[in-house]
């Protein structure tokens, strides 16, 4: 009998692979984005301090939170909810792209397409290579609609 593998093992690696991503993704600085703090984990005091600073609309707070839950905690939810506000308050494309790769995690709700659909949009105009780099993930989220 040939053993399938489940849903959270499926899930679990997928989360996994994507920490690996955002902890390896190394991207000069351009002028207009957000700056990738050299390392994922928070101390106490950011993790109290960082989500107020985030709620008052500092875009690097909220996008350093979105970093810390998908790396560090595994928190998928969490990482979408914080790189949505951070995809509000700036155009930084790495925002956009690891906010796609979020929300496809999330799974699929007629919602999280348009959204995706719009991220990735959004994308094409600011950054084609990133735009590139996920398409396929994308399109496959969406059944091709891009």
């Amino acid at each position: 009998m040939i053993m399938r593998p489940s849903v959270y093992i499926l899930s679990a690696l997928a989360v996994l692979v994507v920490g690996i991503y955002f902890f390896c993704e190394q991207l000069p600085e351009k002028e207009g984005e957000i700056a990738m703090s050299p390392t994922f984990a928070l101390n106490d005091e950011e993790l109290r301090q960082l989500p107020k600073q985030a709620l008052a609309g500092e875009c690097s707070a909220a996008s350093r939170l979105g970093d810390f839950y998908m790396t560090q905690m595994s928190n998928t939810d969490e990482a979408e909810r914080w790189y949505r506000m951070a995809d509000r308050c700036t155009k930084d494309p790495r925002i956009k792209e690891f906010l796609l790769r979020t929300i496809v995690l999330n799974g699929k709700s007629n919602s999280r397409i348009k959204d995706v659909i719009r991220l990735y949009r959004e994308l094409e105009v600011i950054d084609s290579e990133r735009a590139g780099r996920v398409k396929d993930y994308a399109e496959e989220y969406v059944g091709g609609r891009l």
